[in-house]
């Protein structure tokens, strides 16, 4: 049965999910704090970025999940590259990432 969540998911770098869902092939529209999505979706995914939450029907969890993975990996490598860090990453069988970071 589809209908609509919305669950936490503080977006701390506006700039880099806009590059996840570009990266993604998905197009999306800023209103104020808010980036919509749409595409191959049951309804569009809203970010909320003054609320931290993310809403979407509960079909779409999945694809949700793989943009909120772009995110947090380019929000990750971003932050350790300005530390100076070296960054690499791994993607593992169970489609997860892993990110080495000295």
């Amino acid at each position: 049965m589809s209908k609509e969540i919305k669950v936490s998911f503080e977006i701390h770098n506006r700039a880099i999910l806009k590059k996840a869902l570009s990266q993604l092939g998905y197009v999306f529209t800023e209103t104020g704090d808010e980036i919509a999505v749409s595409g191959d979706f049951y309804m569009p995914v809203r970010f909320n970025i003054a609320h931290k939450d993310v809403s979407f029907d509960n079909m779409d969890t999945k694809k949700v999940n793989a943009i909120k993975q772009a995110y947090s990996v380019g929000y990750y490598r971003d932050q350790a590259i300005r530390e100076g860090s070296q960054v690499a990453q791994e993607v593992m069988s169970d489609g997860s990432i892993r990110l080495r970071i000295q």
